[in-house]
């Protein structure tokens, strides 16, 4: 006997399709940022996305993970070993100079050629995977990825390698003008992400509680496509999506993650060519 489910169940159990096959897809795009301790133990500290515009290679990140330069030497994780950052950095800085009132908070650091092919097998987003202007409407799905550091704390000191373990979570947008005002955030700048801390995941899809994702800042956002259209929902469709912010701030009152647009980024990227 067959078993009917409910169209609520269906767009649910679509969703965490949807959201696992991202999640494995984009991982190799977003990658941890690593510190190293005075001993050379590393320890986590963010996030990053690699992007790929105009033929050049970049990392984004939040602007307060490269501040962490300041006090240690910064790794990136390519598919196997731990990359020590050494880059051209374009990075947002507060009017006051304050890094806790900086509500764009990113980091653009050019790539050369030498930690590029020591990443190995990871995934350079080009600009047919990036969306500068995905819907905003009611509904509408987004996934966040990154690192958090309560899940990224196992090192294998002599190898330089890490136990990588992704901070997986779908949800809407939050389009209430007030909290944007609450969190500093701008329409025309943000977005902001829906966080119910009780449906987060584990790297084996497993309900986890991460009241404060902190660590995943500098990963990504991104748009599900199709997640409102009919025609997704036959069997063999694929599952779609495309970078539209970088994470910044978690706002556990409030109840959203803010992420950048990524237009933001990327106009700041073109402008800095020019």
């Amino acid at each position: 006997m067959g078993i009917i489910k409910t169209v609520d169940e269906i767009v649910r159990d679509r969703m965490n399709e949807c959201t696992d096959i991202l999640a494995k897809e984009y991982l190799k795009s977003v990658r941890p940022i690593y510190g190293s301790t005075e001993h050379g133990k590393p320890y986590h500290i963010g996030s990053c996305v690699l992007i790929e515009v105009s033929n050049l290679k970049y990392l984004i990140t939040a602007a307060h993970v490269i501040d962490h330069n300041e006090i240690t030497t910064l790794y990136v994780s390519g598919a196997n070993d731990l990359i020590q950052i050494e880059a051209e950095a374009l990075i947002t800085n507060p009017s006051n100079g304050n890094r806790d009132d900086d509500k764009l908070d990113f980091a653009i650091l050019l790539l050369p050629t030498e930690i590029i092919e020591k990443l190995g097998d990871v995934i350079f987003l080009n600009e047919s995977l990036i969306l500068n202007s995905p819907p905003t409407t009611k509904g509408k799905m987004y996934l966040a990825l990154g690192f958090p550091n309560s899940k990224n704390k196992k090192v294998n000191n002599p190898e330089k390698k890490v136990t990588q373990n992704p901070f997986v979570y779908s949800s809407t947008l939050n389009l209430d003008a007030k909290i944007f005002n609450e969190v500093g955030a701008t329409e025309n700048q943000h977005y902001l992400l829906d966080f119910c801390s009780k449906h987060s995941k584990d790297e084996n899809n497993n309900i986890v509680n991460s009241i404060a994702p902190k660590g995943a800042s500098g990963g990504g956002l991104f748009f599900m496509e199709d997640m409102n259209n009919p025609e997704s929902y036959r069997p063999d469709t694929s599952c779609t999506g495309k970078l539209v912010g970088i994470l910044i701030e978690n706002h556990k009152n409030q109840k959203v993650i803010m992420a950048t647009k990524i237009s933001v980024v990327i106009n700041a990227l073109t402008n800095s060519s020019s």
